[in-house]
């Protein structure tokens, strides 16, 4: 909007070097066309044109000094207020004459035409929000005298409507906004601000906005960021925002941090704030995944600060949180892991997220209409992606020239991005994308933009071309067209694609056959009511599944064909939630989706699972195979991923009780030791050298953390820990306490013998996984033999290491120092033709078992040909 005023016959509209990067298109593609929607002028006709005085826009100043006036409200009652007055205007917008052709000749008509001037003053003022205001007006005190007279005053009003009875006033959008960045009423305004984030009855959505405002007043006055801090409640704050965030991309949270990052003091107390609330963790009233890994996130930013002080707690949390594993894990796990090395969690209420879910490889196959290798490329760039798209159905109508799609998001969903995945194609387009939100108070349009042909021809052909497969990163998404920024709620949403008359030109089918997958991005925030127009779209009287559609960068959807009318008109219905089923239905709303269902079913199948296992340990009992037990498994932890995806919860209530919670807190506080230990430079390790962690304490941490969450557990949970173990705990003990923790840990879980039908069930584990777990952490061979040699009474100079020793008070003689080294000798011989032995025995499966006995002894172990599960190990 120019303000440019000069006579004129005729205007040019020339835009130069007005090419910017947008911020809602794809990360590829930055040659969105500059697309002017509304050019007009604005003015008088006159009749001569040529005889009008030219007139140029200063910015010289000049001062009204002899004018003044002030601005008057009008109350309710009748009586009229002062809200501000002016005098000594600068005139900030000076018009002055300048001679044409025509005027130079004629300067003796045209030099009395006095400048004029303008000025723009912003009121905000209390009296106007404090008071409901039902008038304005203007009372000139002096209108002026000598070079400048006033001639004219017009008043612009922000107003806000509201009922006589309503005690609370809002702000005018300027007054408030002069008010916010104004530092002296702080503690008014901001302060309020600051403290509504402290609060815990508020929504995340509102924490969010208040976030994301508090920003922004920052960012328009820097000054402001030192008050804001130094009322800020950091500890309030990342409990109440960060661990009850659903929001991956945090950005209103790091917004704000990164403001306050240049605050004397800030990283300290960040820090304090994060150690402050980590014991409390476990106990948590409510949290998310999400906000977990915003947390450590956190963590991983201020750790250098103090990297002592969070080593030593993070190590007391890992062993306070694996003693609380011990109380609460359900014993029927011990036969899962022990017989069936099944890791999942089946006896869960709900999960805390799929992080420990066992992902079975090629479990889930689509037929899309990429290569083979672009599938390929796709699930692992699905993988990567940091957040997914909402799971919807979609209605589609494919015509000449234009395509629509219907969304249906379910319920009630906060939107903040839509995606659109083009699938390869040679042609030549140019196309209007515009889409609507709709509700039951009608359509509104939040998205409308015109692209060219070189548009379609980047989304559709170089996209796809292999040379950028290996030249841009997968999450670039060479192929989708975003649009990012929105803030809008709705249920539906209308995308259309209009086409230019190109395709005209073309076969019909090559039209109707193209595939574009819309792809929401947002949350859901609560139900939302049916619309009838849309109800027979999701709801047809048939329809016939086709097969899957997937793009290189999007999620899989079925598709199925919905009859109708029309040669050139295609109608198509996609899903990515799984509500329509294999088949085609004539009705969508499957009970079996809805929460109650699902936890009836969960509750039937877990009973059933105990019942299975409760014959394991029936000696009269044939037990169940492995293949029966995996079933039962498979399709308890597919139904507690689907309660997962349909519960609208804000979060896990009351963690502290959730074995998936602690196990996965368990692994992130592992995760964070390990890297602090191996990203911290050597000579600031000081933990490594800390006697405490070399000496007793060190060792009867990594005996309860073993025996906690390695002995009873298997997969990525155990492999986590010996991790641990072997990098840092057991490699960091004194020797004597490194042989001793060897020493205990044989005697405590491999000295007896386990029995699945006679053993306590909270005390059955398998010992094959114990000896992997040993032989990964790297225990001496020394050790070892040193063992058994004490354990069998072998005649030799080497004894326990965990019993005191009597000082041989002569040295041994060369006689019995033969002797010695004989017995470990034929020892060592012995144990390794056994191992070598039982190692050909598994090759072999099993078949030559018995020739490995001893006369007369009964082997433990059944037969290889036997589909039952071993009764014993």
């Amino acid at each position: 909007d120019l303000s440019h005023i000069r006579p004129c016959r005729y205007i040019l509209l020339k835009p130069t070097n007005m090419r910017v990067t947008p911020q809602d298109y794809s990360a590829k593609f930055k040659t969105s066309p500059l697309e002017i929607k509304f050019f007009g002028a604005s003015g008088v006709i006159v009749d001569d044109a040529e005889s009008i005085v030219q007139r140029t826009a200063t910015n010289t100043a000049h001062k009204a000094d002899s004018t003044s006036f002030q601005i008057e409200a009008k109350k309710v009652d009748g009586s009229w207020i002062k809200v501000q007055s002016f005098s000594n205007i600068e005139i900030q917008h000076l018009n002055e004459s300048s001679k044409t052709d025509y005027a130079a000749d004629n300067w003796s008509q045209f030099e009395k035409i006095p400048n004029t001037g303008s000025t723009t003053v912003e009121v905000s003022n209390e009296q106007i929000v404090q008071n409901q205001i039902i008038g304005l007006r203007v009372v000139v005190d002096k209108a002026g005298s000598g070079n400048w007279s006033l001639s004219g005053v017009s008043i612009q009003a922000y107003a806000s409507s509201s009922s006589s009875n309503n005690a609370q006033i809002s702000y005018s959008p300027a007054a408030l906004r002069k008010l916010l960045l104004d530092g002296n009423e702080f503690d008014k305004f901001n302060k309020t601000l600051v403290n509504e984030l402290a609060r815990s009855d508020i929504s995340v959505e509102k924490r969010r906005k208040i976030t994301s405002l508090i920003s922004e007043i920052i960012g328009a006055d820097g000054k402001l960021a030192a008050q804001f801090y130094a009322s800020f409640d950091l500890k309030s704050f990342i409990t109440n925002c960060v661990l009850v965030e659903k929001n991956e991309t945090f950005a209103e949270v790091q917004n704000l941090l990164r403001h306050f990052s240049n605050q004397r003091g800030f990283g300290d107390a960040l820090l304090n704030a994060v150690l402050e609330i980590l014991p409390t963790i476990s106990d948590a009233k409510l949290i998310t995944s999400i906000g977990l890994n915003g947390f450590f996130s956190l963590m991983q930013w201020c750790h250098s600060l103090d990297t002592k002080k969070v080593f030593n707690i993070l190590l007391e949390e890992l062993n306070k949180v694996a003693r609380r594993i011990k109380d609460i894990r359900q014993p029927d796990y011990n036969i899962l892991r022990a017989q069936y090395n099944i890791p999942s969690l089946v006896f869960e209420k709900e999960l805390f997220s799929d992080a420990n879910v066992i992902r079975k490889s090629g479990a889930s196959s689509s037929s899309s209409s990429s290569a083979g290798s672009k599938k390929k490329a796709g699930a692992d760039d699905d993988k990567k992606k940091e957040r997914n798209p909402l799971k919807y159905k979609y209605y589609t109508t494919y015509s000449n020239d234009v395509d629509e799609y219907v969304v249906d998001l379910g319920k009630q969903s906060k939107v903040d991005e839509i995606r659109l995945g083009f699938e390869q194609s040679s042609r030549v387009l140019r196309f209007r994308v515009q889409i609507w939100a709709v509700d039951d108070k009608g359509s509104r349009l939040v998205h409308s933009r015109l692209y060219n042909d070189s548009t379609y021809i980047q989304l559709a052909s170089y996209a796809y071309d292999a040379h950028n497969e290996s030249n841009f990163k997968p999450t670039e998404e060479l192929e989708c067209l975003g649009f990012s920024g929105f803030n809008f709620q709705t249920r539906y949403l209308v995308i259309q694609l209009t086409y230019s008359l190109v395709p005209f030109l073309q076969p019909p089918y090559e039209k109707v056959e193209k595939k574009i997958v819309p792809e929401i991005y947002g949350e859901e925030v609560g139900p939302a009511n049916e619309l009838e127009a849309f109800v027979p779209l999701f709801n047809p009287k048939s329809k016939s599944h086709k097969d899957s559609l997937k793009l290189p960068h999007t999620s899989t959807y079925e598709k199925y064909e919905v009859p109708g009318k029309g040669t050139f008109i295609k109608k198509f219905l996609y899903d990515s939630t799984g509500a329509l089923g294999s088949e085609a239905i004539a009705d969508d709303k499957n009970p079996t989706d809805s929460e109650a269902f699902l936890q009836n079913h969960l509750k039937s199948l877990q009973s059933e699972l105990s019942n299975k296992l409760k014959d394991v340990r029936n000696p009269n009992s044939g037990g169940a195979t492995k293949g029966e037990i995996q079933e039962v498994c498979d399709e308890i932890e597919a139904t507690l991923v689907k309660l997962l995806s349909v519960t609208q919860r804000p979060g896990l209530a009351n963690a502290g009780q959730s074995l998936d919670f602690l196990y996965t807190l368990a692994v992130k506080l592992s995760q964070m030791i390990k890297k602090i230990d191996t990203n911290t430079d050597a000579k600031e390790r000081v933990w490594r050298s800390d006697e405490a962690l070399k000496g007793e304490k060190g060792r009867k941490i990594a005996l309860e953390i073993f025996e906690y969450l390695i002995v009873y557990e298997t997969g990525s949970i155990s492999k986590e820990f010996i991790s641990l173990l072997s990098d840092f705990l057991t490699s960091n003990l004194h020797e004597s306490e490194w042989q001793l923790f060897n020493i205990t840990v044989i005697n405590n879980f491999l000295a007896n013998p386990i029995n699945v039908t006679s053993s306590p069930l909270n005390l059955i584990f398998s010992h094959i996984r114990i000896i992997e777990a040993l032989d990964k952490i790297s225990v001496p061979k020394g050790e070892l033999l040193s063992f058994v040699v004490n354990k069998l009474n072998i005649p030799v100079g080497i004894t326990d290491p965990s019993a005191k020793q009597e000082e041989d008070s002569g040295a041994q003689s060369e006689e019995r120092r033969k002797k010695d080294c004989s017995v470990l000798c034929t020892l060592a011989s012995v144990l390794l033709l056994l191992n070598n032995g039982y190692k050909k025995v598994a090759q072999a499966g099993g078949s030559a078992g018995d020739a490995l006995a001893p006369p007369g002894m009964k082997r433990s172990l059944s037969s290889g040909s036997n589909d039952k599960s071993p009764r014993s190990s």
